[in-house]
């Protein structure tokens, strides 16, 4: 009988379990009408409302801004693989040699040097371009340039391109929860001192001592 008793409480606290965190969460936005719930607790559930509906519909327009950006850039694919082409720089002179690390830095291992390179037509040009430290007169070195025979930087990729529209998507909407989040807890702070107070004079006019 003993047992029988036991298994019969056991059962009746486990109906008696923690909220889940969704339950918690609705009852945050969803009070209720109980005499418990004041209007600050209606105010502050409106309030949770908005910052989850403005957090989710704002990734889409988020996503909107990351496709127009990867829309802009990829045309400078296409154009630099056109206008850019690579060639080999041969150094006029010794690169410097590598610079120790200041203060527990990492070394510099890359240093600007000047070099000479042929165009397409046959004409030299000489430039500063960053090659190795250390690297000897006479050794070449890959370089980007334009059509003018400007050094430049290496053509945007398809993958660069992606991954700055995917970077401007997940900043923007980043910070906006952010935005959202940082409002919603300053305003609840308020809220709370509020509370605070209309809690300190109910019990004042219940015990007028603890007002003293």
């Amino acid at each position: 009988m003993l047992d029988v008793a036991v298994r019969r409480e056991a059962m009746a606290m486990s109906t008696f379990s923690r909220p889940s965190g969704v339950e918690r969460l609705f009852r945050r936005i969803h009070p209720g009408d109980t005499p418990l719930a004041r209007g600050w607790d209606r105010l502050e559930g409106w309030l949770l409302m908005l910052v989850i509906l403005v957090s989710v519909t704002a990734l889409p327009f988020a996503s909107a801004v990351g496709s127009e950006t990867y829309a802009d850039e990829s045309p400078a694919v296409t154009a630099q693989a056109r206008q850019r082409h690579q060639v080999e720089a041969v150094l006029v002179d010794n690169a410097p040699p590598v610079r120790p690390p200041v203060y527990g830095g990492a070394s510099n291992n890359v240093t600007s040097v000047r070099a000479e390179w042929v165009l397409s037509d046959g004409t030299r040009r000489t430039g500063t371009i960053q090659a190795e430290a250390g690297s000897r007169a006479g050794s070449t070195v890959p370089i980007w340039i334009d059509a003018r025979g400007d050094v430049v930087r290496a053509p945007l990729t398809s993958g660069e391109v992606l991954w700055n529209a995917i970077a401007v998507t997940l900043s923007l909407w980043s910070g906006i929860v952010i935005a959202c989040a940082g409002g919603f807890w300053l305003t609840r702070k308020a809220l709370d001192r509020r509370r605070f107070a209309e809690w300190e004079r109910e019990w004042a006019d219940i015990d007028p001592r603890r007002s003293r």
